[in-house]
């Protein structure tokens, strides 16, 4: 007796923001070596920018607290503009993890993250 089809490996295919095809024969690349890590002080008054380029958004880690309400935009000159990639409540807790998918959130311009005097202390994740 033939063995049935396997629905999961269908003609389907799923697309990156670049429109890159991935699917049964072109499987989605993942890192498995780990993600950069780069500390900003509390209240850095700029903007900081976190990569120029493309790159992977996984998240950021509040390392000291802070008034302020750090915004993540995917932009590649340090401007506040481009999509949003995430926000962190004002006032965020220490330790404060934001919660991100699990293979992080694709930029096409670069990362940047807002600054200003009340910002927490913060590590941010990403390629």
């Amino acid at each position: 007796m033939p063995s049935p089809n396997n629905p999961i490996m269908s003609q389907t295919q799923m697309m990156d923001a670049t429109g890159t095809p991935y699917g049964p024969n072109n499987p989605m690349p993942i890192s498995n070596g780990g993600v950069n890590a780069l500390n900003i002080s509390a209240g850095t008054v700029a903007n900081t920018i976190v990569k120029p380029g493309a790159g992977i958004y996984y998240g950021i880690k509040i390392t000291s607290l802070g008034l302020g309400a750090p915004t993540v935009f995917d932009n590649a000159l340090g401007n506040l503009t481009g999509a949003q990639l995430d926000a962190i409540a004002a006032s965020a807790a220490l330790a404060f993890l934001s919660p991100i998918p699990e293979f992080g959130v694709k930029a096409l311009a670069g990362i940047t993250v807002s600054g200003g005097a009340t910002m927490p202390g913060m590590t941010v994740y990403f390629l």
